[in-house]
């Protein structure tokens, strides 16, 4: 293989590279959102309700909390299998990339 083969072909790979590093990253981000979100701690009140008003009101905002945190736990999953595959590509793509710079540097 040429050496002008060579050069094209690692421009290629590292341009992979940047675009599943890219993937990736956007990943990360909504992963990173999701867990800040889950980590947000739900103001509670600290005396207990006085009437049956804020006892209900108290009671459905609890039961909203545990559903939103069910929510995004479900989702936080899924991205996180949605993320793994797009971290494989991400190393090999990186792998790549440096493998080719090496045989360049090599010749």
């Amino acid at each position: 293989m040429k050496r002008a083969d060579l050069e094209r072909l690692h421009e290629i790979a590292r341009l992979r590279s940047f675009r599943s590093q890219a993937e990736l990253g956007k990943a990360d981000a909504r992963v990173r959102s999701i867990q800040s979100a889950i980590a947000l701690t739900f103001p509670q009140e600290q005396a207990e309700p006085t009437d049956v008003h804020s006892a209900r009101d108290r009671a459905c905002w609890q039961s909203w909390a545990e559903l939103e945190r069910r929510r995004l736990t479900m989702e936080l999953s899924r991205l996180r299998a949605e993320q793994e595959p797009l971290r494989k590509s991400a190393g090999r793509d990186l792998a790549r990339a440096e493998v080719l710079e090496k045989i360049l540097k090599a010749k």
